[in-house]
């Protein structure tokens, strides 16, 4: 019978509205949206970025799951209407927060067992006595540690993109400065007018750091 329930997944924007709307619209569900998360992310954001990841890998990988089970185990993981940075918080938070989130959803939503295997299962190994025991856990478990990753080492990235983007773009005014003492390099031609708009995106991201 559980065979039955599992397909594939389409599309993972379009099963997660379908399936997770109540989930997403409800007043206690939109409170993660103040609970800071991982870096600038908040709970509501990473959860979202879950259910989509877990989506996104059933999807690409042809693999048939529960698909509702999948959406809503996946928004209501970290379910445990807290900010983990704020002290005092309940003890052993990194082990023991599945477990919160469980009941929290059991109580505003509703779980059948596989849901709620998969929301109290997610943080293996951390929580090694809960393993994972269906391929919709696994899954969730998967895509939770892969948008963590993302969130906590992502924005030095972002940084390190930047920093080249400017020194680039330096290169190119460097480059463009010497050719505006030439003569033949007149004001009205192409490569003047490139050389005002970087020189302008510069200006305007120093102006912008400078706030």
């Amino acid at each position: 019978m559980e065979q039955q329930n599992r397909r594939y997944v389409n599309d993972p924007r379009e099963e997660m509205y379908s399936y997770g709307r109540d989930i997403l619209l409800h007043h206690t569900y939109r409170q993660l949206l103040s609970f800071r998360q991982h870096h600038r992310s908040n709970t509501y954001r990473h959860s979202v970025n879950v259910c989509l990841r877990a989506l996104l890998f059933a999807k690409e990988n042809c693999i048939k799951v529960d698909v509702p089970s999948l959406v809503r185990a996946s928004l209501l993981h970290d379910y445990y209407l807290y900010d983990w940075h704020i002290k005092p918080h309940p003890k052993k938070h990194a082990t023991m927060h599945p477990m919160r989130a469980a009941e929290n959803a059991e109580r505003d939503f509703g779980l059948n067992p596989r849901e709620r295997k998969a929301i109290e299962s997610h943080m293996w190994p951390i929580a090694f006595k809960r393993i994972p025991q269906s391929r919709e856990a696994w899954i969730i478990c998967y895509a939770d540690k892969c948008v963590a990753i993302n969130e906590v080492f992502g924005w030095k990235q972002k940084i390190e993109r930047q920093a080249l983007r400017e020194i680039r773009l330096q290169k190119k005014v460097s480059a463009l400065s010497r050719l505006a003492g030439n003569p033949n390099f007149a004001r009205g031609s192409i490569r003047y007018g490139l050389f005002k708009r970087i020189r302008y995106r510069i200006n305007r991201r120093r102006s912008k750091a400078a706030i």
